[in-house]
């Protein structure tokens, strides 16, 4: 797939206008998915499809990130929570086990 060719960052900084109105009434310009496959190929708009499907796919996988993260802050909470509860449960046992003994010597 052939790189698209990046405009100059001064000659994009020079050319800001802070002026303009976002409620101009322009046309927003429509991506490469917001057209049907005949006019994707009559408007040659393949390459732009294949950079917009990799941002997208690239997306998906930076939202998985995020989402890997907050299982595994989820799960280590819980995993301190049943250790908490596996120590208590040892504890009440070692206190419970001598205190039987001595009842089933009696």
């Amino acid at each position: 797939m052939p790189l698209l060719p990046l405009p100059d960052e001064l000659l994009l900084l020079e050319n800001l206008d802070d002026t303009e109105d976002p409620c101009d009434d322009e046309e927003l310009l429509a991506l490469p998915l917001d057209f049907t496959s005949y006019e994707v190929d009559a408007y040659e708009l393949k390459v732009l499809a294949a950079y917009e499907l990799k941002l997208r796919i690239g997306l998906a996988f930076n939202l998985l990130g995020d989402k890997e993260s907050h299982v595994k802050k989820d799960h280590l909470r819980a995993q301190s929570e049943i250790n908490k509860t596996r120590d208590l449960g040892k504890l009440k046992a070692n206190e419970y086990n001598p205190n039987f003994d001595c009842i089933q010597t009696l």
